[in-house]
């Protein structure tokens, strides 16, 4: 019996289709090996996970202000932009169970941090390289986004096309150390008064989410508790600012800030220290309004781990 042939004009039309697509497939692939901040400290976390005695949680302002090297012991920042505090609870469950030698954690709560909730963020794309590089899987990520099944819709396209241009040989993390601290050298375009008011009304709006609060509010008590059960010390800490972003932040949420953590600091005896009024620091050691740059970083870690050692002089 003889067999069917294929004809000609099938075989170049499925060639025409699988090319596009091996293509798109070898894309993918690339991009999502791209050095990032999210893998690369993932990686060097997940390395050091088993030695580290302290980690440091929270925002950017632990990410560019906190140098792990000048506290004592082994200590991990294992703090991102704009890292809420679901994120926060999110990795120190995910992975207290495997770190043995952990005995403290340092948690930063700047004013902004009880009402962020990063879905109702400009940031809100970062709920995705949670998902994509460390397994988190939250609440936040939708099942219609592009940005769940595609790292070329999680960079976006314009970057993409930047990368290409650049035959993908591109690190988005070489300023992340093997601590998970980020070098952050001299003083950025956006260093100024200008920049730090429209900075600070950002931040204000996020008083408006009233429900972000109730869950961060209940989010930190569970952290807490979760830390008292397993005699691990908590420091709640505030990093430096510039008063040209701190002076035009919602003096509410401030107050409410404080109010909040005070309680806490009662509540579970634990220390809350605030630098963010701090007068030592000056315009040349931030990196923009509420960033600390290198030189900064190595003037405020030292004088955080003076604040430690007080705290647990004085029974903290």
């Amino acid at each position: 019996m003889s067999q069917a042939k294929i004809p000609r004009y099938l075989i170049r039309l499925l060639l025409f289709l699988l090319l596009p697509a091996g293509a798109w497939v070898w894309l993918e692939i690339r991009v999502a090996h791209i050095p990032n901040s999210y893998n690369t400290k993932r990686t060097y976390f997940e390395k050091s996970m088993g030695n580290v005695e302290t980690l440091i949680l929270g925002p950017s302002h632990a990410l560019f202000g906190v140098n792990p090297a000048d506290l004592r012991g082994v200590v991990f920042n294992l703090s991102q932009i704009n890292q809420s505090v679901y994120y926060d609870q999110a990795l120190l469950l995910k992975y207290l169970d495997r770190m043995p030698h952990l005995q403290q954690i340092l948690w930063c709560i700047p004013s902004t941090s009880l009402w962020q909730s990063l879905d109702l963020t400009p940031d809100y794309w970062r709920d995705y390289f949670y998902f994509h590089f460390w397994d988190l899987n939250s609440p936040y990520i939708s099942w219609k986004s592009p940005m769940r099944y595609s790292y070329v819709a999680l960079y976006g396209t314009d970057k993409v096309l930047e990368y290409l241009g650049k035959g993908l040989r591109v690190n988005l993390s070489d300023t992340i150390d093997e601590h998970g601290w980020l070098h952050a050298h001299g003083n950025s375009d956006s260093l100024g008064e200008g920049p730090g008011r429209r900075h600070a009304a950002l931040h204000s709006t996020y008083f408006a989410h009233e429900a972000a609060y109730r869950d961060n509010r209940r989010r930190l008590h569970e952290m807490l508790e979760l830390c008292r059960s397993k005699k691990i010390r908590m420091i709640l800490f505030e990093c430096p600012l510039l008063p040209y972003y701190k002076d035009h932040l919602n003096p509410k949420m401030i107050a409410q800030t404080r109010q909040v953590l005070e309680e806490m600091s009662r509540q579970y005896h634990i220390p809350y220290l605030d630098y963010s009024s701090d007068s030592v620091f000056h315009a040349a050691d931030f990196y923009d309004d509420d960033h600390l740059n290198v030189g900064g970083a190595n003037k405020f870690t030292p004088l955080l781990q003076q604040g430690i050692d007080q705290a647990e002089e004085d029974g903290y």
